[in-house]
């Protein structure tokens, strides 16, 4: 396309660009004037259909306000007199009046009198039970010196609107008192909505929200107005009209009824007739501008740069003859000019300099130590660069004659054909090859990138060898380092798992065995006979290990050296199907001494940093064995403590309860006889009876000390009877004692027994909490809950007293609580204290059941 065409195609289409700009601006500015200005007569035409809707109830008021102010009504109501019926409330004059309904209430809001007139049959009723029910559930006024009531609105009946206002009948014409309410309503029917219509001049529809044969607009205003607080809606219902929508709330400020306006989009249609004149003069005025810049860009820059572009052609159809473009003026334009004329000069410069960066590249790359190569882009011809190359005496291949590639390419050709074909596809490839030159084998870091010529067409190939062998023996040294590090990594922290002895040799045969890349690891102890025998393998099972006799031409490489390798001949002492070598590893670090023996099918070649290697990671597991070892001992010795923890509880509670026995039936026996032995005494006559009432009080008082005593230690009825019943006992004995109510709930606890430990420890649990309630709560009430599950046993124990911080409490020292959490750590339960500062304190308890306590 010529500049000429390009800057018509521009022009125009930036001034049409401008005018789109223009008129979505105008559009959008006077789019929403209009729209305001349609939205606000909208709103007014509606506010002038609300208002003449109004209008109904000045009517109904006027007579409301005249009936109540009658004597005759109060004479009505006062004395049941006919005369306010016979003037006022006649056929003719309620046809006259428009009136419906008629409602009268007495000062109790009962209704004392009530009529419908039908303008149909021309006959007046009286108003049913049920209507006059609801319009009394709505108007009802108490009678109060000090209160009136005007109200009016709408109450659906029957499916129809009823206009309906009352007023409030005085005793006096003071009004002081309130003696009764006049109820006046007029249905708004289809004359109503015709005369509404005139007045307005819209059409005037009218629904019911109820209503279920609704239009599809006002049904859509209706779920508008339940879904929104606003009672005025506007929905265009085609494109010169538009609907308003008015909501009407009954008495109760229930959506009742929906009027509909419908009115000419005035504003609309005086809009768009507008932005249709702005448009097209926008049109032809973009039209004239854009021939007129058209013009001038022509005579100032197209014409010009026409000429400078046959220059430029001439200077590059003879590329060799020094020429220049004409510069006439002081313009951008000349500006160009200039600036192809310094273009010119810098291009034979940098040919120059080409010339003599082309000669450093040749020597750069005779110098490199890599070898560059090329092929051609079918890939047949594959050439050497460098000095590399030549002391290889690598030299240029024919590769489509395989019977004469060179023997160092021939077995790596397929893989650098495939990589090559990718190449040539436009990726660039990295990889690595080994290429044997005579006994020596080298890892070469092959790069090849497509070469590509200005037109984007691929010529060749384009790639650099470079000599990694020694690199990569350092990194897989290097790898190697790694792994062994990271196998005596893994075998120290088999300690910090806390595994018992038998998983930890087990796991230390499997890691050693894995990095040795070994048939089968397994791990053996030396007995009183010399003989090793298995006790933990990896690759294998236990049974299927032959326990190894250690020959005395090899007794002292067990007990001296501390890695070897020897055959399953020097290993079993006799000729095996096949022959199998094995790299022994002593440990010394128990009593009995301890071997690992790691079998290969061929000879393992242990050099010095395998063999150094394996002597560190012997004593690493010699370190780990012992450990492990402790380890256990300190568990086992946790569990011995624990399990005589255990007996020192049971040996208590046992003191205490012999303790118990030896209160209640010896002393309290002597005790007793003492007092039968008094009272026989009693009826002598030598004796001073003052004394001897004295001492029957200190018998008996000893007597109940006892007996409480008995009980504290330990309560009989909890051995005897079982937990359930003791907990009853002791709240009843707690309540007399402290006023304190205890609401006790157990569950699933009837008839049921539990290990004596687990009862004691709850007894003792509720007996030092109800303690510390009555203490410190400063409640009235506590609740106990006790719960037997199918393996534990649940303890509650809430008030809603005082509480206390919890946080200060660990801080500080109470026995008590310290007592209920050791019995509870001892059967191995848990114990939670849940209490703030003024919200009271729940204490839960959960023991675990054995299986023998929940059969």
């Amino acid at each position: 396309m010529s500049l000429r065409r390009t800057t018509i195609i521009t022009v125009f289409l930036t001034f049409l660009l401008l005018v789109v700009v223009l008129t979505i601006s105008l559009q959008m500015v006077f789019s929403r004037h209009f729209q305001y200005e349609e939205s606000q007569q909208n709103i007014l035409n509606m506010q002038r259909v609300q208002a003449a809707f109004e209008n109904n109830y000045i009517l109904l008021n006027y007579l409301a306000e005249e009936w109540a102010n009658l004597p005759e009504i109060r004479t009505f109501i006062n004395e049941e007199s006919e005369e306010f019926l016979q003037r006022h409330v006649q056929t003719e004059i309620l046809q006259e009046l428009n009136l419906d309904t008629i409602l009268i209430l007495d000062a109790n809001g009962e209704a004392f009198y009530g009529g419908i007139y039908d303008f149909e049959d021309e006959s007046f009723s009286e108003v049913d039970q049920g209507t006059q029910t609801e319009i009394k559930d709505v108007f009802l006024v108490e009678n109060s010196e000090s209160q009136s009531t005007n109200r009016q609105g709408i109450m659906v009946v029957e499916n129809q609107p009823l206009l309906m206002v009352s007023k409030p009948i005085y005793t006096n014409d003071r009004k002081t008192q309130v003696m009764g309410q006049v109820i006046l309503g007029h249905f708004f029917d289809d004359a109503d909505i015709q005369t509404l219509a005139r007045q307005v001049k819209f059409p005037i529809e009218m629904g019911l929200v109820s209503a279920d044969d609704l239009t599809s607009d006002l049904n859509i205003a209706r779920n508008y107005f339940l879904n929104n607080s606003e009672d005025t809606y506007m929905l265009p219902v085609s494109e010169f009209h538009i609907a308003g929508f008015i909501l009407i709330d009954d008495l109760t400020k229930q959506p009742a009824l929906i009027l509909r306006a419908e009115q000419y989009r005035y504003v609309a249609r005086n809009a768009d007739v507008v932005l249709r004149y702005m448009l097209l003069a926008l049109i032809v005025s973009a039209t004239v501008f854009a021939a007129i810049i058209f013009g001038g860009i022509e005579q100032t820059v197209l014409s010009r740069l026409s000429r400078l572009t046959r220059e430029v052609q001439v200077i590059a159809g003879n590329p060799l003859e020094s020429r220049r473009v004409t510069v006439d003026r002081k313009d951008e334009i000349a500006s160009v000019g200039a600036n192809i004329n310094r273009m010119l000069e810098a291009l034979e410069t940098s040919q120059q300099e080409r010339n003599a960066l082309q000669q450093q590249f040749v020597g750069i790359v005779e110098s490199v130590e890599d070898i560059i190569f090329t092929i051609n882009a079918d890939l047949s011809k594959l050439r050497f660069f460098g000095t590399r190359a030549q002391q290889l005496g690598l030299r240029e291949t024919d590769l489509n004659d395989e019977d004469n590639i060179p023997i160092y390419l021939r077995e790596s050709w397929p893989t650098h054909r495939k990589a090559a074909q990718r190449v040539i596809k436009g990726e660039h490839l990295m990889y690595e090859s080994s290429t044997r030159f005579e006994a020596d084998t080298f890892i070469y870091q092959i790069s090849m990138s497509p070469l590509i010529e200005k037109s984007g067409e691929i010529k060749g190939i384009v790639g650099v060898g470079r000599d990694i062998s020694q690199t990569k023996h350092m990194e897989r040294a290097l790898q190697g380092r790694y792994e062994e590090m990271r196998v005596l990594l893994e075998i120290s922290q088999l300690f910090l798992k806390q595994k018992n002895m038998a998983e930890t040799q087990t796991s230390i045969c499997e890691l050693v065995g894995n990095h040795f890349d070994a048939t089968l690891c397994w791990l053996g102890e030396r007995n009183q006979e010399g003989k090793i025998l298995p006790i933990a393998v990896y690759g294998a099972e236990l049974a299927e290990i032959n326990p190894v006799t250690i020959y005395e031409h090899l007794l002292h490489n067990y007990s001296l050296k501390p890695v070897f390798v020897i055959s399953s001949l020097d290993l079993y002492g006799r000729f095996e199907e096949d022959i199998f070598y094995a790299l022994i590893i002593p440990l010394n670090w128990g009593q009995a001494a301890q071997v690992l023996y790691l079998f290969f099918p061929k000879m393992p070649l242990l050099d010095e940093q395998k063999k150094q290697f394996a002597e560190s990671l012997g004593s690493l597991c010699e370190l780990v064995l012992t450990n492990t070892r402790l380890l256990n001992e300190v568990k086992t010795s946790q569990e011995n403590l624990q399990e005589l923890s255990h007996q020192l509880v049971r040996v208590h509670e046992e003191e205490r309860r012999n303790l118990a026995r030896e209160l209640h039936d010896e002393i309290g026996q002597y005790l007793t006889a003492l007092k039968l032995r008094l009272n026989q005494e009693n009826g002598g006559k030598t004796i001073n009876m003052e004394q001897v009432e004295q001492a029957q009080e200190l018998v008996n008082e000893l007597i109940r000390k006892v007996r409480k005593m008995s009980l504290d230690l330990r309560p009989s009825m909890l051995d005897d009877l079982g937990l359930q019943p003791a907990l009853d006992w002791y709240f009843e004995r707690y309540t007399q004692q402290t006023g304190i109510v205890v609401d006790f709930d157990p569950q699933e606890l009837e008839q049921k027994r539990f290990s004596s430990e687990v009862e004691i420890t709850i007894f003792r649990i509720v007996q030092e909490s109800l303690t510390n309630v009555a203490r410190h709560a400063g409640v009235e009430k506590v609740y106990v809950q006790v719960v037997a599950f199918q393996d534990t046993l649940e303890l509650m124990i809430e008030d809603e007293g005082i509480g206390f911080a919890l946080e200060e409490h660990k801080a500080g020292s109470s026995s008590g609580l310290t007592g209920m959490a050791e019995r509870t750590r001892l059967l191995q339960g848990e114990m939670e204290i849940q209490t703030m500062p003024g919200k009271g304190t729940r204490i839960l308890v959960r023991l675990p059941l054995r299986q023998e306590e929940t059969s």
